[in-house]
């Protein structure tokens, strides 16, 4: 250990001296506040692909210019193409009838994987687009789902759960049928739709769940009734607007979250039983792996109490199997 160190601090001092010896240059107004000057250009987005044999991520393009989604094998580090913004705008221009300037400027920006790693769901022009990477093909989503802020695959990758205005709903990629599964009252009462407050301050992403088998989807609804609306003003515009943002300030009143479960295929939506945030927050949940249960978390409202419990959805009382406490 004392060699490597030694060797360490070596390594160090001569970079230190080689530094020293370059000639000092100072940087210009416009270089210091250059784009991305200090940080580089580096890959974005990186993601591993479902087999986990390789990762996925965006390519460094120059500066204006849309980068290309490669993949890398895990074991060899060989890259290649695995859809370029060219073969997208290509795509996109067959479907959506543009060319010119119009088409030039068309691009993808995020990227998921179904399961199986079959397709690409890209957010592009007008919304979300399906990629076939087997087909090589492109297809433009619902119009109700380009308002959707998730869609999440259904297990077998043949459906698409999203949330808009509120509600919960499951669009069948094959026949592009859409299910209304759960129905909110926005913006008062959401189905699955994460509020301020969870999404903010309790990193809570998405608000439901596909069951493994696929057959149900378990969900938060969110009731804002009695929450303070902070009123916010948007500059944005040439002439500002106020707009209102559900808010709790200390000692407001919380929003009430349930828990539920309702068939994928559409019906009755159920409770699940004790699975409310009472006083405090309820902001996880996750299904057993095999499907015949789920289990979900509590916190109080201090969180310095953490509490997890199981749910056979029987509709008995949950059961406790974790509890964590913090003086601090």
């Amino acid at each position: 250990m004392r060699t490597m160190a030694r060797i360490l601090v070596l390594v160090l001092s001569l970079a230190a001296l080689a530094a020293a010896a370059l000639p000092r240059k100072d940087l210009t107004v416009a270089e210091a506040l250059s784009p991305g000057a200090f940080g580089g250009n580096q890959p974005k987005a990186v993601k591993w692909m479902p087999d986990g044999k390789a990762f996925a991520y965006f390519d460094p393009a120059p500066r204006g210019q849309h980068s290309d989604l490669m993949v890398c094998d895990a074991a060899t580090l060989a890259r290649k193409p695995l859809l370029t913004q060219a073969a997208f705008r290509a795509a996109y221009g067959n479907i959506a009838g543009v060319k010119g300037d119009e088409l030039a400027k068309a691009s993808f920006g995020s990227y998921s994987f179904s399961p199986k790693g079959r397709f690409l769901l890209l957010d592009g022009p007008d919304g979300f687009y399906l990629w076939d990477l087997q087909a090589a093909a492109l297809k433009h989503l619902t119009a109700e789902a380009d308002e959707a802020d998730v869609l999440t695959f259904s297990p077998d990758e043949g459906r698409l759960a999203y949330t808009a205005k509120g509600n919960l709903n499951v669009l069948d990629l094959k026949s592009g049928s859409k299910t209304l599964l759960a129905e909110g009252k926005a913006p008062l009462v959401t189905c699955g739709e994460v509020d301020w407050l969870y999404g903010e301050e309790l990193d809570l992403d998405r608000a439901f769940w596909w069951s493994p088998d696929g057959k149900s989807i378990a969900y938060l609804r969110f009731d804002e009734t009695g929450v303070y609306r902070d009123p916010m003003v948007d500059e944005s515009r040439i002439h500002p607007e106020v707009k209102e943002q559900f808010y709790p300030r200390p000692g407001d009143a919380l929003p009430k979250v349930t828990l539920h479960v309702v068939p994928a295929c559409g019906g009755p939506s159920v409770a699940v039983a004790g699975a409310g945030s009472g006083e405090g927050y309820l902001p996880r949940a996750t299904w057993l792996p095999d499907s015949s249960g789920l289990l979900y978390a509590l916190y109080n409202r201090a969180q310095d109490q953490l509490a997890f419990f199981r749910s056979d959805l029987s509709g008995g009382a949950p059961r406790k199997v974790l509890e964590e406490k913090s003086a601090t």
